[in-house]
C-alpha cells in the first residue's frame, strides 16, 4: 500500500511504471510490459535515480527503452516554457548516459532523432544561422545530430554505483 499522497504527475507516472514492472515480475502476470512510461523529463533527479535502481533491482526487468536528452544542462525556448508551465521538466543532467551507467543501465542500442527523421525523409529544419554552421563544422553537426532520440537500455552485470548526485555530475 501506498502512504505517500500522490501530489503531483511525477508520483503517479512512478506508480505506474513500479505496478507496470511489479505485474511483469509475478510469475502468473496478466501482462508482460516491462516498459515504463515516457515520463522520465517530468521527474526530479533524485527520483528518475530511484526508478532506475528499483528496476534494475527486479530480476525479470532486464531492458528498459527510454527518450533520451543528452543536450546536457539547457535553458528551455521562451515558447516551450509557457507551454511546459503546468508540467515542467525536471530531470537534467550533464551526461544522460553516466547518469544511467551509475543507476545500474547500459545503452545496447541507439537511435538518434536525426537518423530516424533522415530514414523517414524528413530531416530536421535547422533555423538560419544553425544549417549553415552544421554545414560548415561537420563537429558540431555530429554533436548536434547525437543529442537526442531512443535508447533501450540494459541491466549492467554488476551492481549499481552508490547514489548519482543531484548537481548532476558523478
Amino acid at each position: 500500500m501506498i502512504d505517500a499522497a500522490i501530489t503531483h504527475v511525477s508520483d503517479t507516472a512512478l506508480w505506474v511504471a513500479a505496478c507496470r514492472a511489479t505485474e511483469a515480475e509475478r510469475v502468473d502476470a496478466v501482462f508482460h510490459d516491462p516498459f515504463a512510461e515516457g515520463v522520465i523529463p517530468y521527474f526530479s533527479n533524485e527520483e528518475v535515480a530511484s526508478l532506475a535502481r528499483a528496476l534494475s533491482a527486479i530480476p525479470s526487468f532486464r531492458y528498459w527503452i527510454l527518450d533520451f536528452d543528452n543536450a546536457g544542462k539547457r535553458r528551455m525556448p521562451r515558447g516551450w516554457a509557457r507551454k511546459f508551465q503546468a508540467a515542467p521538466f525536471l530531470f537534467s543532467m550533464d551526461n544522460w548516459f553516466e547518469f544511467f551507467k551509475q543507476t545500474g543501465w547500459r545503452p545496447r542500442k541507439m537511435i538518434t532523432s536525426a537518423e530516424e527523421s533522415e530514414r523517414v525523409n524528413r530531416p530536421c529544419p535547422f533555423p538560419f544561422p544553425w544549417g549553415l554552421i552544421m554545414r560548415a563544422l561537420p563537429e558540431i553537426r555530429r554533436k548536434v545530430l547525437t543529442v537526442s532520440g531512443a535508447v533501450l537500455l540494459e541491466k549492467n552485470a554488476t551492481p549499481p554505483a552508490p547514489p548519482y548526485r543531484a548537481s548532476g555530475g558523478p
